[in-house]
């Protein structure tokens, strides 16, 4: 016996939309950033680079000393 399958998508009216939303989004964020000043810049990459190296450490905790040897070996 052979099944078909019909995947019925309603319609969002404003999906051709989300693009252009999108991308007057990403177009005042960075025309924000463009204004900002270089002090807040600093801080703000920073905090971003903190949050990066917390992570990185927080997964390299998890990870078992056995591993690394055996990929030294």
């Amino acid at each position: 016996m052979i099944k078909i399958v019909l995947r019925v998508e309603e319609f969002n009216i404003l999906q051709p939309f989300y693009s252009i939303i999108y991308m007057i989004t990403m177009f005042e964020l960075l025309w924000y950033f463009f204004i900002m000043s270089n002090t807040l810049k600093i801080i703000l990459f920073a905090i971003f680079a903190f949050g990066l190296f917390c992570v990185a450490v927080l997964g390299l905790s998890k990870v078992k000393v056995d591993d690394f040897h055996k990929a030294a070996v």
